[in-house]
């Protein structure tokens, strides 16, 4: 078929363009860690900072985010929510598939023009970053140069979508040309809404816009396009067609040029780089010298492994592919019950979204403007008491029931201490990132760059690190910051949004006004939590909900560190729920041996432990609140 070719065509037209603008990314992740490691030394060795360190890596943080786009595209690594679309009809899911593809290419090219002019303004007016000078204009064209490539990706998708319903020859038009329409409707109406009949207060719209941007994302369209799509829509609307497009050109500079947000780049890199050489399985195995010989050994210290890998990686699937790889095997080969060995890796994988460094606490932290310093304190003792609570049920049961998982090989003390020289530098990178931040040495955000580094120095050290292993570990770095920062950039501008139609107040106003007790209308929210951490990733799901639910908290008057934690565990909990479960999902990618229903299953028991202990922080704040208190 003509359309499938053409889309091959521009396919290997585009990668080498894709792969050497991914590049230019990860070259930025690198450049902003040195330029940051530079300027922390300089400043606590020699009491001088580096001039313009801040100015450096806000411009490079532009390229980190924008130059992986288009790479990320033609992986089909940006975030879609897709588990519902697929119950559809093989006709009807090609053609959302197709629509949502269209629309994507649509926002992203309106985009990429308001971009252009926003570069030309710069240029004309010599707008730079003050201290060093540096203009702004360069980094503005490379934006929107990106995002053409960014465009033409998502146009292969829509080719090959539609290439796929004509191939399948009957209904092309019931399918095909209603979704084609549907879709240039909506952005005719966008830019010009002068001909909507129906005009409605402000909240009214803001509230219609957040439902159908809902919508779009259980449609299939990508997270940050729908965001994009409802901001240009709503502000359309309610402000002009132009205030839409200008305001999505400048979040695009503004959004991703903010000095916070190396933070992500730089732990993802740390998180990558650290379990591609190896010391997810160190940590493993220094676990298991240690509880092998309790009832379940292999899972209490498959648990134990993936609390310590989680104190370096900051996500939730790392540690479930790292471990998946590691100790499923294991328990594989001594006959371990199918659901406890899956059901613990997935549950323990989970921990590192909560134990610090956590990337949820960071993105928690930076929209809720509370101290990152203070969530990663408060989470130390709830990430304990969690990881304590999955190996109490793993000891119980298989106490009860050695079947199921029986103990293995005991260890001597001196086999003990001598596993761990192992862990050590886990322990050193612990150490030196949460002790740098509580002693103020670094700061949160400058912690993520001297981790990271730590960790390419004792890669070179322990000869693990070559430059396959480097190079792979910025790739992915970079693809993961696209594919993120893409829906936090749009999801600022639809905050914006928000804030002129009011919505986050008047939800506020009532729910404070239900006649229900404040604990009646935080079960509403924890419950709304479980169900978004089931169909998203945890950071889309903080970023698309925390501008409207924290008024709400503050309202009510619980301690915001503490629905931080709360919210962490909730979204924790939710990617072990069915009928989604992010992590379920993970796992049974990697160990495809066994039913996704029986690693279903094997969670299950894990997610009651966490919610008990979710239940408990409910009740007894001060378990999370007591390390900051001192």
């Amino acid at each position: 078929m003509w359309l499938v070719e053409l889309s091959r065509i521009l396919k290997r037209t585009l990668y080498p363009f894709g792969f050497g603008s991914i590049i230019v990314s990860g070259a930025a992740v690198i450049l902003m860690m040195m330029v940051i490691v530079v300027d922390v030394t300089s400043r606590n060795v020699f009491n001088i900072s580096l001039p313009g360190a801040t100015e450096v890596v806000r411009v490079l943080m532009i390229l980190a985010v924008f130059g992986g786009m288009s790479y990320t595209a033609l992986k089909s690594a940006h975030i879609r929510v897709d588990i519902f679309i697929n119950k559809f009809s093989k006709q009807v899911r090609q053609s959302v598939i197709t629509a949502a593809d269209l629309l994507a290419f649509g926002v992203i090219v309106v985009i990429a023009v308001g971009t252009f002019i926003e570069a030309q303004t710069l240029w004309n007016e010599q707008g730079n970053t003050g201290l060093l000078r540096i203009p702004f204009a360069p980094f503005a064209f490379a934006t929107a140069i990106f995002l053409v490539f960014f465009a033409v990706a998502l146009l292969i998708d829509f080719l090959e979508s539609t290439g796929e319903i004509i191939a399948g020859g009957d209904n092309v038009a019931l399918y095909l040309i209603p979704s084609i329409v549907i879709v240039a409707g909506l952005f005719f109406l966008a830019l010009d809404p002068s001909v909507i009949p129906i005009k409605t207060s402000s909240g009214i719209a803001g509230i219609v816009s957040l439902i159908f941007m809902f919508v779009l994302i259980f449609l299939g369209v990508h997270i940050g396009a729908a965001m994009a799509f409802i901001t240009l829509f709503g502000l359309s609307y309610l402000v002009s067609p132009e205030a839409g497009r200008t305001l999505l050109s400048m979040t695009s500079q503004s959004i991703a040029s903010d000095y916070i947000w190396s933070v992500f780049p730089l732990f993802a890199f740390l998180g990558i780089m650290a379990s591609s050489i190896g010391f997810g399985k160190d940590i493993y195995e220094t676990a298991y010298k240690w509880l092998g010989s309790l009832p379940g050994g292999l899972a209490v210290a498959t648990v134990a492994g993936c609390g310590g890998f989680a104190a370096i990686v900051g996500d939730s699937t790392t540690g479930v592919v790292a471990m998946s790889a590691i100790s499923y095997p294991e328990m594989k080969a001594r006959k371990y019950s199918e659901r406890l060995s899956t059901g613990c890796i997935c549950a323990g994988g989970a921990l590192g979204i909560l134990i610090p460094p956590s990337l949820g606490l960071l993105v928690y932290g930076i929209i809720t403007e509370q101290s990152i310093g203070k969530l990663f304190l408060a989470a130390l003792l709830p990430g304990i008491l969690e990881a304590l609570a999955l190996m109490l049920y793993i000891y119980v049961i298989c106490k009860r029931n050695p079947e199921l998982g029986p103990p293995g090989n005991r260890s001597t003390l001196t086999e003990k201490l001598s596993s761990l020289k192992n862990a050590w530098h886990i322990i050193i990178l612990f150490i030196l990132v949460l002790g740098g931040i509580y002693s103020g040495i670094f700061t949160a955000y400058e912690a993520a760059a001297i981790g990271s580094f730590a960790v390419v120095i004792m890669g070179i050290f322990t000869n693990r690190l070559n430059f396959k292993i480097f190079f792979d570990s910025i790739i992915e770095a970079s693809k993961m910051t696209s594919l993120i920062l893409f829906i936090f950039v749009y999801a600022n501008s639809l905050g914006q949004l928000l804030a002129i139609s009011q919505v986050p107040m008047t939800l506020a106003n009532f729910v404070t006004g239900l006649d229900v007790n404040r604990y009646g209308t935080l079960f509403a929210i924890y419950i709304l939590y479980l169900l978004l951490g089931c169909v998203m990733n945890v950071i889309p799901a903080m970023i698309l909900t925390l501008p409207i639910i924290f008024p709400t908290i503050i309202h009510l008057g619980f301690d915001p560190i503490w629905f931080g934690i709360n919210v962490t565990i909730l979204l924790e909990i939710g990617v072990l729920t069915p009928p989604i479960g992010m992590n379920v999902f993970a796992m049974s990618g990697i160990i495809k041996d066994v039913p996704i229903n029986t690693i279903f299953r094997g969670v299950f028991p894990f997610w009651m432990m966490m919610l008990s202990v979710l239940a408990i922080l409910t009740l007894f704040p001060q378990i999370s609140l007591f390390l900051i208190s001192l």
